[in-house]
């Protein structure tokens, strides 16, 4: 069982997270501040740090930054608990690399699950890196195994970096690093393949970057939206308060008498453009999920308008990324946004061993060579959101 040191200052809440981890079998050590902390993991060499912040002597932030400038720590996996308001205490640690943040109080069923995630997103890097310097041969991999992300990518979405990423490193590798701001992606699924999550997965990169979202939902309401954002881990309500982050709901057509239209597509979609138009400057990134009804019933000249206006608005600066059903997009209409986009991926519903989950193909990038190998396969955990399968497959 994994080895994991416990940082915290205060002696009751140490030694609950020592009984906590170590009723479910972990090998447990703890230090009372950061300087102990640091001496710790040169004589325990743990599989895994759970932190505090605030501490005495040297405080979370502090050993975080020890921990990375030192190759042999620089990989260490850690989970922090902390009583520092998540918004600040998060994107701080976040752009430190720790893609885990638990705010004071907690459960132990969330301490249970991060840490679980947190060590097998740290062995799924690790053999990543294994087979990327040829120590381990691809055919020794398990592809009935179910593996998680690989979520130590450190520079995420910074509004500074050339990509807003995911915060899956082979979804990262297999777009070229990400998609680029100023870029127009196109993401098509059946329904329940993951779009919104994927889409939700860029958007809080970008958040954690310092990007600001507008993002239009048919899902229904926006609380709905931040409610299910919540449920897999994406807790966007400081971004909210800070208006970093905005919802509107989409206007769907609507037939009235005599199978007449009451809301005409063609006039939602204007009236989107508009709405588009109008997105103050900063927040540069506008998420269109879906627009599967608006696009379908639509006829082809408002629709090929409706794309030229997403290209032209990144052109002029906006990173938009566009949901849709397969079937949506049909003869001209799809044309016209294959030659717009500069990113198309392609999900559909798959079952690997049991679990089902979704795979994207990579159908175009403007920053990578898409080949057939351009896939990767996931699934939708609730409380952790995507968490990465092996390719081997059939089809739902």
């Amino acid at each position: 069982m994994a080895k994991i040191l416990v940082a915290e200052d205060d002696k009751d809440i140490r030694n609950l997270l020592v009984d906590i981890l170590d009723d479910v079998g972990y090998e447990v050590a703890s230090a009372r501040n950061g300087v102990d902390a640091l001496e710790q993991i040169n004589n325990f060499q743990p599989d895994l740090l759970a932190l505090d912040l605030m501490m005495p002597e040297m405080d979370g932030f502090e050993l975080l930054n020890k921990l990375r400038d030192d190759p042999s720590t620089r990989e260490l996996p850690v989970v922090v608990l902390s009583a520092v308001p998540s918004r600040k205490g998060e994107l701080r640690a976040w752009r430190m690399g720790v893609r885990h943040y638990i705010p004071k109080p907690f459960s132990s069923e969330r301490v249970h699950l991060s840490v679980k995630v947190a060590l097998r997103e740290a062995d799924e890097a690790q053999q990543e890196a294994a087979r990327q310097n040829g120590v381990v041969p691809a055919a020794t991999v398990n592809d009935d195994q179910i593996s998680s992300n690989a979520g130590d990518d450190t520079d995420g979405g910074d509004a500074g970096s050339s990509f807003i990423r995911t915060n899956q490193r082979r979804l990262n590798e297999i777009l070229g690093g990400g998609i680029v701001p100023r870029s127009f992606s196109l993401i098509e699924g059946d329904p329940s393949s993951g779009k919104s999550v994927l889409s939700q997965n860029f958007v809080m990169e970008a958040l954690y970057g310092g990007h600001g979202v507008q993002y239009f939902t048919s899902g229904g309401s926006p609380k709905r939206l931040v409610k299910r954002m919540h449920s897999i881990g994406m807790d966007v309500s400081g971004h909210i308060r800070e208006r970093q982050f905005a919802v509107s709901e989409l206007d769907q057509p609507k037939l009235g008498l005599k199978s007449a239209w009451e809301i005409t597509p063609e006039k939602i979609l204007s009236s989107l453009t508009e709405e588009m138009q109008s997105t103050p400057d900063d927040l540069d990134m506008i998420v269109l999920d879906d627009l599967t009804e608006q696009i379908s019933f639509a006829g082809p000249d408002s629709v090929v308008e409706f794309i030229d206006e997403c290209r032209q608005l990144c052109d002029n600066g906006k990173t938009i990324i566009l949901t849709t059903q397969g079937h949506a997009l049909e003869a001209e209409k799809r044309e016209r946004a294959q030659k717009a986009c500069d990113v198309h991926m392609e999900l559909e519903l798959i079952k690997i061993g049991g679990t089902k989950g979704a795979q994207l193909q990579l159908l175009k990038s403007s920053t990578v060579e898409v080949t057939d190998r351009s896939q990767f396969a996931f699934k939708v955990s609730r409380k952790v959101g995507m968490e990465r399968l092996s390719n081997a497959r059939t089809k739902n």
